[in-house]
């Protein structure tokens, strides 16, 4: 009796850090030499899963969406395409106009999808649910270049931008809030890769900028710094250290821990970016991966 007692206990000991460790399992999905790979943190296997840049897995952890690049000797195609987890299968929503639809966002309930939508020499923003269907341009009465940022949490709004200003548009393209970049990012450069997104309630902005007063030794440019801006404060935050040029970001799932690729001085000379994590006040940072860029989170 008492020895079934024990091995009663220790099969339940057992079960108990299997179940710890499935609760706690992190899968991160990114790119890599224009695959898409998932890292899983129970197993440290990274997984190749199939050709594809800019991944982003759903709030739901269904589909990762991502863009579809095809070459040929004349041009770059670019189209939108989605990955079922579960069939292992893609579908490419090529019913979406055109041939250069890039760099997609999932909205907090994984049914819309944010993109860039290039039409008559400019970049706009466009969404479409996930069967390729309801195409809407939601930049028209804008005449410029417009950069993508991110979804409000009520999945009806989302952030775009142009050189002079950050818009806050519903997804039948109505400009709800019109704001200077200036009075967000202060004396700090413009990209057309800043990826404006909202946290803490819609309340703080978390973005990149470039920074003149850096500098990377090998890299001729001025270097990319992740910032946050509390409207309450009026002036950015700047989240990573001196020394890195971050490439893309993405929160993970607590909102209060950052997952971003970045390039030092020392893989600048190989190209290949690295995969760190950061929390909102700057603190912790902790390589995670090498060699990859575009990471989205997702716990198990």
């Amino acid at each position: 009796m008492k020895k079934n007692n024990t091995r009663f206990i220790i099969l339940s000991v057992l079960l108990i850090c299997f179940l710890s460790a499935e609760l706690f399992a992190q899968k991160i999905y990114f790119c890599r030499e224009g695959h898409v790979y998932v890292s899983d943190s129970l197993t440290n296997k990274e997984t190749k899963l199939f050709e594809g840049t800019n991944p982003q897995i759903s709030p739901n952890g269904k589909n990762i969406v991502y863009t579809q690049n095809e070459f040929s000797s004349t041009a770059l195609k670019r189209y939108i395409g989605i990955y079922n987890n579960s069939t292992k299968k893609n579908l490419i929503l090529k019913d979406i106009p055109g041939n250069e639809n890039f760099s997609p966002k999932w909205s907090p309930d994984s049914k819309h999808i944010l993109f860039s939508h290039k039409k008559d020499s400019l970049t706009k923003a466009a969404v479409v649910y996930t069967s390729g269907k309801g195409f809407k341009v939601i930049s028209n009465g804008m005449k410029t270049n417009i950069g993508i940022g991110g979804w409000k949490s009520d999945g009806k709004r989302v952030l775009l931008y142009d050189k002079e200003n950050l818009f806050e548009v519903d997804i039948n393209g109505e400009i709800l809030k019109k704001t200077s970049l200036t009075k967000i990012i202060g004396e700090y450069g413009f990209s057309w890769d800043m990826n404006f997104q909202f946290f803490q309630k819609d309340k703080v902005l978390i973005f990149t900028a470039l920074n003149d007063d850096d500098f990377i030794e090998g890299y001729v440019y001025a270097p990319s710094v992740l910032f946050i801006f509390d409207p309450m404060i009026g002036v950015p935050f700047r989240i990573t250290p001196k020394g890195l040029n971050v490439t893309s970001f993405n929160f993970m799932d607590n909102k209060s821990t950052i997952i971003f690729s970045a390039l030092t001085s020392e893989t600048i000379r190989k190209g290949k970016d690295n995969i760190y994590k950061i929390d909102t006040r700057g603190h912790n940072l902790k390589q995670i991966l090498e060699n990859g860029v575009s990471p989205s989170f997702r716990k198990n």
